[in-house]
């Protein structure tokens, strides 16, 4: 079901908790896209990577844009086109940034692993490279699940606090001696010395030498040091963050499942993109069992079935169809726009693609 035609963007983003299907609907959407004679890339951001087992793509290929053709699918054999799709790797992207074919900072190689902390942030440069490139019509991101979610959209925000700029002169007092244009290095002033004092840095990297040793505050300043030298993909993605909320450029996929009963969950994500255009945002329902409650008879009472099992099965049908109802009813007074998907009784998640990719060509 659906409320009103959904125009394809260059940029469209699935979210949504964990386990309701949200990478095979965003892959379902690709093949859908690819159908139709649209250059897709589809990326996933979600550092368990539901999308290698779907696409059967290798961990030694995380970062590296590989083509999936369209007879992987079911429905789709006899079709002759491909899509493009990439596993996130966050030093795959900084190598990207740095020009560089390895990272020797230890600091940065911490921080770069899947759940090292710059994961969201080096996610949005990851996009914004594509988008630059041309090469495709849309780009479809799979965002992680849960709270990392609102990570990946306060990302901008992390990336504007990184980059102020009384932070910065503080790590070229601490990294070198600051260079005046016209001058010898010369002492800080005593406004440098007070934001120093005032905000603890001296003594924490002083713990930090007496804990971790020398090295590592070392490799500290260094990392913060070549972040800062090369900030300007940094700084490019927060002018991304702030196409994503317009009408024109992003559409926004917020996935649930009736059979995981998310719904608190789905609102509270809801509260978190209020900033976001509001035609942007589909309510996706995955996993609905409408279609086969409805072929379900419950045998009567003449058969072979005895009163108890069969009050039990009526029980059973009853409680399915209220959390059909309940969600359905969610989604009509929570979101102007929503799409039901059914759930499909195979257990091959390519399977699962290609029956799903109707439901987009029906609506």
């Amino acid at each position: 079901m659906i409320k009103q035609t959904i125009l394809i963007k260059q940029l469209e983003i699935f979210c949504g908790t964990g386990g309701v299907g949200k990478t095979t609907l965003a892959t379902s959407r690709a093949l859908f896209l690819g159908s139709k004679g649209k250059k897709v890339l589809l990326i996933t951001i979600d550092p368990a990577k539901r999308l290698k087992q779907i696409l059967n793509i290798k961990d030694q290929n995380a970062g590296k844009v590989e083509n999936i053709s369209s007879n992987l699918f079911t429905g789709f054999e006899e079709n002759n086109f491909s899509i493009s799709a990439l596993l996130m790797s966050p030093k795959e992207t900084l190598r990207k940034i740095l020009k560089a074919d390895t990272i020797d900072n230890n600091v940065l190689n911490i921080l770069t692993r899947p759940h090292g902390g710059m994961n969201e942030i080096l996610s949005l440069i990851e996009v914004q490279f594509h988008i630059e490139s041309g090469k495709y019509d849309t780009i479809i991101l799979d965002t992680p699940p849960g709270k990392h979610f609102i990570d990946f959209l306060q990302s901008s925000r992390k990336i504007s606090d990184f980059f102020d700029s009384s932070f910065v002169e503080i790590f070229k007092f601490l990294g070198k001696p600051i260079i005046y244009p016209k001058g010898p290095a010369q002492k800080p002033t005593k406004k440098l010395l007070g934001k120093l004092i005032s905000t603890g840095i001296k003594k924490l990297l002083k713990y930090l030498d007496q804990v971790t040793g020398e090295k590592f505050v070392q490799d500290f300043i260094e990392a913060v040091s070549i972040l800062y030298q090369n900030k300007a993909p940094f700084l490019e993605a927060l002018e991304l963050e702030k196409q994503l909320r317009t009408f024109e450029f992003c559409n926004w996929f917020l996935v649930t499942s009736v059979e995981q009963s998310k719904l608190q969950e789905a609102a509270e994500f809801q509260s978190h993109t209020e900033t976001f255009h509001k035609s942007n945002f589909f309510f996706l329902i995955n996993k609905s069992l409408e279609n086969h409650i409805k072929e379900w008879d419950i045998p009567s009472k003449g058969s072979s079935l005895g009163k108890e099992s069969r009050e039990k099965l009526a029980s059973l049908k009853e409680s399915m169809i209220s959390k059909e109802e309940k969600t359905i009813k969610f989604a009509k007074t929570q979101f102007s726009q929503f799409i039901i998907f059914p759930e499909i009784i195979d257990a091959n998640p390519v399977k699962h693609v290609g029956d799903l990719s109707k439901t987009w060509k029906n609506n």
